[in-house]
């Protein structure tokens, strides 16, 4: 079977292959949104119901610089200092060491490697990934067109997961209104 490893913009690739990169993109796009927000308002550096421009773009002067395992690191670090080791802390440590850390590598495969595309196959895609830590490897992980919304699909639980774990909330009080009381509070 014959392959071709795209590496200019002259060689098309197949138009489903975009769309899917960058649903990929924009799922994590959201959650990493959704930890600078967190950072943001347990700072109390935004009001999340005020939306004032001028304080959302200080705030965004703060973590726009800042990776996103170093965003983590602050959001834990701020939930720690409030909760201490409590069963809420560890929840969401063990979320971020998990899951989110599989599902950004993940990521970072659709996102950054090269594609090969088989051809006389339905889409199926293996990225070309090397790597240099020490010496220079190079891999082929092979992709199906359903393991990759598998993977938009895995982004978009583990943001629900985030929010439902709502550790923030918990932590400020004052500052949030947790889903977990709406969730027990009777409807009128």
């Amino acid at each position: 079977m014959s392959h071709t490893i795209y590496t200019s913009f002259e060689e098309e690739l197949p138009g489903e292959y975009y769309k899917i990169v960058g649903k990929v993109a924009v799922a994590w796009t959201l959650i990493e949104t959704d930890i600078e927000l967190m950072i943001w308002t347990v700072l109390g550096l935004i009001d999340l119901d005020k939306r004032d421009s001028e304080n959302i773009k200080n705030a965004q002067a703060l973590t726009t610089h800042i990776g996103s395992q170093t965003r983590i690191h602050i959001l834990l670090s701020l939930v720690h200092n409030r909760l201490g080791d409590s069963n809420e802390f560890k929840e969401l440590n063990k979320l971020f060491s998990g899951e989110f850390s599989e599902l950004r590598g993940k990521r970072n495969n659709v996102i950054h490697c090269l594609p090969v595309i088989e051809h006389d196959s339905p889409i199926s895609i293996m990225l070309y990934k090397v790597e240099s830590k020490g010496k220079l490897k190079s891999n082929l992980h092979p992709y199906s067109k359903s393991d990759l919304y598998d993977i938009i699909d895995q982004i978009h639980n583990l943001r629900k997961k985030l929010t439902r774990l709502s550790v923030w909330h918990i932590a400020w009080p004052d500052r949030f209104e947790s889903p977990r009381e709406e969730q027990n509070s009777p409807q009128n």
